[in-house]
């Protein structure tokens, strides 16, 4: 997945925020930064906002 993929995934996601319950919202953004470095900061940042 490019860059430019994963970062319309993670804003098509953002734009559905109201229609998720809040834990299955975490749970996706989870998955979507898993596959970033560990101790990557927009992963971090994601993972906070998300909760």
């Amino acid at each position: 997945m490019t860059d430019k993929d994963w970062q319309q995934r993670l804003d098509a996601l953002w734009a559905e925020f109201d229609q998720h319950e809040p834990d299955d919202f975490v749970g996706k953004i989870e998955s979507l930064t898993a596959g970033l470095p560990p101790g990557d900061a927009v992963a971090l940042f994601e993972r906070a906002s998300a909760k």
